[in-house]
């Protein structure tokens, strides 16, 4: 079983890239402790995505994604265990936030 410490650390890791595109070695660093495989995807900067670099056109991973994938992979379920909620940064933080209570319980 992972280490349920490295658990918390990856997912309020990931609570502060809101609006972020993580490059897919960091996502994959983050996912890696819940046994979560990353899917890059191309994105647009701009609308609402942040990167550390120059605005344009990135290959990663949608931070508010891989919390849903991270939750998912813990049977945690949108609706169910955390609110089904429009904006990225909010989808965010309560997958985060759910994912967290969860880890939490475990201890």
């Amino acid at each position: 079983m992972t280490d349920p410490t490295n658990r918390l650390e990856a997912i309020r890791e990931l609570a502060k890239h809101d609006h972020g595109i993580l490059s897919p070695e960091a996502a994959q660093e983050l996912a890696t402790p819940f046994g979560v495989t990353v899917v890059p995807q191309t994105f647009e900067t701009g609308q609402g995505r942040v990167v550390q670099g120059p605005p344009g056109r990135w290959t990663g991973v949608a931070a508010h994604v891989l919390a849903h994938q991270i939750a998912a992979s813990l049977g945690l379920q949108e609706g169910r265990d955390y609110p089904d909620v429009r904006g990225i940064g909010s989808q965010l933080r309560v997958a985060c936030q759910s994912v967290e209570r969860y880890l939490e319980s475990q201890h």
